[in-house]
């Protein structure tokens, strides 16, 4: 069964960069959106991802109220790893809605490790 995988990331270059990495998973289906807004029109047409990627500074609406949004919606059961460049304390990703983070610029392995631990259940 492939694992779906959502990655909401504004800067093109990142976004290859992450997809480049999750190719070599070869039970992972990666779908990007460009910002938050399409991420959210995403999954309110019914689109289930088992793991978001969220680069938590986006324009418009940042990764927080992402999340915010998220919540309100409801019906999503899905892990998510927040990717930024700016040091944001553990605990407040999590009290935000994050399972994890990844501080940018990250290596490739690293996010494959993180990524392959959520889909796995541990």
């Amino acid at each position: 069964m492939k694992k779906i995988i959502l990655l909401v990331e504004d800067n093109p270059e990142h976004a290859e960069i992450v997809q480049l990495a999750l190719s070599k998973m070869t039970d992972a289906e990666i779908k990007w959106a460009k910002d938050a807004t399409e991420a959210l029109k995403l999954l309110q047409e019914g689109f289930r991802p088992h793991l978001i990627l969220l680069d938590y500074r986006l324009p418009g609406i940042s990764g927080k109220e992402f999340l915010e949004k998220l919540r309100e919606m409801g019906g999503v059961d899905a892990r998510v790893i927040a990717l930024t460049a700016e040091y944001i304390s553990k605990a407040q990703l999590i009290k935000d809605g994050c399972n994890n983070a990844l501080l940018k610029p990250f290596l490739p392995d690293e996010l494959l490790t993180k990524i392959r631990r959520y889909l796995n259940g541990s």
